[in-house]
């Protein structure tokens, strides 16, 4: 099936080979289009679709990474869609770990912009689901870091401006000094406008 996100109404549905009529995911919020889902990553076991979230309420906007069950059993019951991990301004790339065990992320805070700083941050895994415990494995407010991508379920890729440039980089999952995989005077990445683009996929194929 197809998993979307509804611009009229911003809810997420699920659309079945064969069917015609999609099937909603999501609760409908108490505010229209209140609750507003991107950034999706099928999670391990097939049976969650993760999700950045920007709820609103009155004016008041939190963002987190939530867990959406694919049956469709929060259309109904909002204590179905779990938090995962939030604590920031902004959030992209949810990326979990081949082996389930921890989440990737990039996070910044307001007034920085995508391309002036972020930070790359990966959270243990709990067994209720959600983040037990963050690290801020790269970045910070003067380095730009977009697009983690694991290697295996130890290593990351990433694209960062550290050099001045937004290069690609191979580091442990648990921090340590990153790797330059392909040094050069050029852009392996482009400004973060809207998230979800990916933009070096190809590139980490050809140089790892």
């Amino acid at each position: 099936g197809l998993a979307f996100a509804d611009w009229s109404d911003q809810r997420v549905y699920r659309l079945d080979p064969g069917s015609t009529a999609p099937t909603p995911l999501t609760p409908e919020p108490a505010e229209a289009a209140g609750l507003r889902y991107a950034d999706p990553v099928l999670a391990p076991g097939g049976e969650e679709i993760w999700w950045v979230r920007e709820a609103h309420d009155q004016g008041t906007i939190r963002r987190h990474i939530v867990a959406v069950p694919v049956s469709g059993a929060a259309a109904a019951d909002p204590a179905a869609v779990r938090e995962i991990a939030g604590g920031s301004d902004f959030l992209a790339f949810p990326r979990p770990a081949p082996d389930g065990r921890r989440l990737a992320w990039i996070a910044w805070d307001h007034p920085r912009m995508p391309w002036d700083g972020t930070e790359l941050r990966v959270g243990e895994l709990g067994p209720a689901g959600t983040v037990t415990s963050v690290a801020t494995v790269l970045g910070g407010p003067d380095e730009s870091v977009l697009q983690p991508e694991w290697a295996d379920a130890d290593t990351l890729y990433a694209v960062s401006d550290r050099s001045g440039w937004w290069n690609l980089y191979r580091l442990p999952a648990g921090g340590g000094e990153p790797e330059p995989l392909c040094p050069r005077a050029e852009e392996f990445g482009h400004p973060l406008w809207q998230i979800g683009r990916a933009s070096c996929r190809e590139r980490v194929l050809c140089v790892v």
